[in-house]
């Protein structure tokens, strides 16, 4: 029963055990069930709309983004005054950060439907080090890699794929031009996995380490927050979550840490 409430598993209910006092705390517990039963569903049902609002407000951003776009390189192949030429490119740096963003979040609303299944974790480490290997080599930054991932995990494969690529590329882009990013898979004891990712950075805030893998939180200066928008490492923790692990910041003796960890290495179908 312990194990159900603390697995959010709250559509039971707590049957009778024939002892007078074992019954009115068995009772008791019921009505805690159905009152937390009842505030977890207002509560996830909040959380659906909202993701939902977020899904049609980012849809309905994409054209009008566009036609913005689209206009404005039209006036710069214009012959237009250096002062108007400038305010154009302005319009078109803004609007290409504006459609990156509504690309997060629509990012970030995918893939919640993406099917569970067997996969190699060795394959899907080395599949993360080929797609990260060149954001890494256009930064100027080395990606080190060390694959010691072993079987299989029931996993949702593309979904972890773009959480992990979230985190490699939040570090190349905080090591400088020359340095070099880290990232490891290994097994870990007790039957887990991890992904740990260090970079040569300026390392997390002590604010950043409380509240970075909050959605849209932007507040690291030390990490130089401009032009982010606040959604790589959340969606980073929220995939970890999905699949029963959970996500770690820390700071190394150079830079920032993120640990990916799993606590279990395969699953039955």
């Amino acid at each position: 029963m312990s194990e159900k409430v603390g697995a959010q598993e709250l559509n039971f209910a707590i049957p009778h055990a024939g002892i007078l006092e074992y019954d009115q705390a068995l009772e008791a517990m019921e009505h805690m069930r159905k009152a937390l039963y009842s505030s977890l569903s207002s509560q996830w049902a909040a959380q659906q709309e909202r993701e939902a609002e977020i899904e049609a407000l980012a849809h309905d951003l994409k054209t009008p983004l566009t036609l913005v776009g689209g206009n404005a390189e039209l006036l710069m192949d214009e012959e237009l005054p250096e002062s108007s030429l400038k305010i154009v490119k302005t319009i078109v740096a803004s609007n290409d950060r504006a459609k990156q963003y509504v690309a997060s979040l629509l990012e970030a609303s995918a893939g919640a439907d993406e099917t569970f299944e067997n996969t190699s974790l060795p394959s899907m480490f080395g599949e993360l080090c080929q797609s990260t290997m060149a954001i890494a080599k256009a930064r100027g930054v080395c990606l080190q890699t060390q694959n010691n991932l072993e079987g299989d995990a029931v996993i949702q494969k593309a979904h972890l794929l773009r959480a992990f690529g979230n985190v490699v590329q939040n570090a190349i882009e905080h090591t400088p031009a020359g340095g070099n990013v880290y990232m490891e898979g290994s097994m870990v004891d007790g039957g887990g996995w991890q992904v740990v990712v260090r970079d040569e950075g300026s390392g997390f805030s002590k604010e950043a380490l409380h509240h970075a893998t909050e959605r849209l939180w932007r507040g690291d200066a030390a990490r130089g927050a401009n032009g982010h928008n606040g959604l790589g490492l959340w969606f980073a923790a929220q995939v970890a979550k999905t699949h029963a692990g959970q996500l770690n910041l820390s700071n190394c003796d150079f830079g920032g840490k993120v640990t990916i960890r799993f606590h279990y290495a395969s699953k039955e179908l």
